[in-house]
């Protein structure tokens, strides 16, 4: 389990095994977890995706234990340069990465669905435009 619950499944498991939970959440941010590096992601991509499918998998795996269904709530990578608020800069990475999430969504969508094909990337941001040139996570949105 790449990070996130302290690296341990029991905490997981113990924090969705209420049954006022319906379903198991997980977030999947492979920069934060330093798996990918903005900036250098033609040398980190590949490792930080295998961690990102691990980390799926286990959590459906978990989520199965507790028969309920898994809900991938956010999730996100860099776009291909250092500078994330900078739209000239390609999203190639990212691209890959959100269809590697929705792959692991599409296998798991068959008879005995855990995944119900439900995600909140945060892919909608690139509609937004920052405030500012660098620094700041303070988006505009566009009317």
């Amino acid at each position: 389990m790449p990070k996130g619950s302290n690296e341990r499944e029991e905490v997981v498991l113990d924090a969705h095994r209420s049954l006022a939970n319906d379903y198991v959440t997980t977030h999947i941010w492979p920069r934060n977890w330093s798996r990918m590096k903005a900036g250098d992601l033609a040398k980190t991509y590949e490792g930080g995706a295998a961690d990102v499918g691990y980390y799926i998998a286990s959590h459906e795996c978990l989520a199965r234990n507790l028969d309920k269904p898994l809900v991938i709530e956010e999730f996100g990578c860099p776009r291909d340069g250092f500078d994330a608020f900078d739209p000239s800069i390609p999203t190639t990475y990212e691209d890959r990465f959100y269809d590697h999430v929705h792959a692991a969504i599409e296998a798991d969508v068959a008879p005995a669905v855990h995944l119900p094909g439900r995600t909140s990337g945060s892919g909608t941001a690139r509609r937004g435009r920052s405030m500012r040139t660098t620094g700041s996570s303070a988006v505009t949105w566009p009317e």
